[in-house]
């Protein structure tokens, strides 16, 4: 037997052996190196502003043992309405598309939940903090947008209900864009039925409020050009309320 090794064979296998450690090597920088936290940025937008926050220029604080920037210091976007914060929804997004509110069912985040929400360094992930109980859904992976999207609650004497402009009809009345009073109580109570001799409440969130017969709630507005309510026939300079946060139904 010729124990002889050709020259040529030795070099082909080296260069294999050297090939398989390089993508050994590759594969294990690829594995082993973190995202840089500096480079994520998350937009924010309020109806056509938009404004990208980058991580770098955010003050980060530790939530169970981990980097996170609280997503309320995202929120810096002067709203028209004396940037009250409380008349809006928050919507967190994912890369992805998803957010908590593709199902109906799971309202956008509240200013209050906002408060209690942080997205993590390393990642962009969404939590919470544990007080909340939030579902799973509200933990959203790889944010890369916070949507605001002006909101009202109705009350009832048994609960609240948050309604979103954006699922409630818009209708023309003097050639302005509004959304109907009852509309907006029907898609937090399908089952609402005006009661014409009752008294509901229209709360500005400066604490301000006024009282209407049903009769007069029925012919009562939200524009979305003045961001104030309207009724026809006008009811006077008071039921023009600016900042409604809240209705309250009997």
């Amino acid at each position: 037997m010729n124990d002889k090794i050709n020259p040529i064979t030795t070099l082909i296998i080296g260069t294999i052996i050297s090939v398989c450690i390089a993508l050994a090597g590759c594969g294990k920088d690829n594995s082993t190196n973190p995202p840089d936290e500096s480079e994520f940025s998350v937009f924010v937008t309020l109806d056509t502003t938009i404004i990208e926050k980058d991580f770098a220029d955010m003050t980060p604080v530790t939530f169970e043992g981990e980097n996170a920037i609280r997503i309320s210091d995202f929120i810096d976007i002067v709203v028209e309405e004396d940037t009250l914060y409380q008349l809006y929804a928050y919507r967190i997004i994912g890369s992805d598309g998803f957010y908590a509110h593709t199902n109906p069912g799971y309202p956008d985040n509240s200013w209050e939940e906002i408060q209690m929400g942080y997205l993590l360094t390393a990642n962009r992930n969404a939590v919470w903090e544990s007080s909340l109980e939030l579902a799973s859904r509200y933990f959203v992976d790889d944010v890369d947008t916070i949507r605001l999207i002006r909101k009202f609650d109705i009350i009832t004497q048994s609960d609240t209900t948050p309604v979103i402009i954006e699922d409630v009809d818009t209708v023309s009345i003097e050639d302005t864009l509004c959304i109907k009073l009852t509309e907006i109580v029907l898609i937090a109570d399908p089952q609402f039925e005006l009661d014409t001799t009752a008294t509901y409440t229209l709360k500005a969130a400066d604490g301000f409020s006024i009282d209407f017969t049903g009769s007069e709630f029925d012919t009562g507005y939200w524009s979305l050009v003045s961001k104030k309510t309207k009724f026809l026939p006008d009811l006077g300079g008071s039921s023009r309320v600016k900042g409604l946060e809240s209705i309250i139904i009997p």
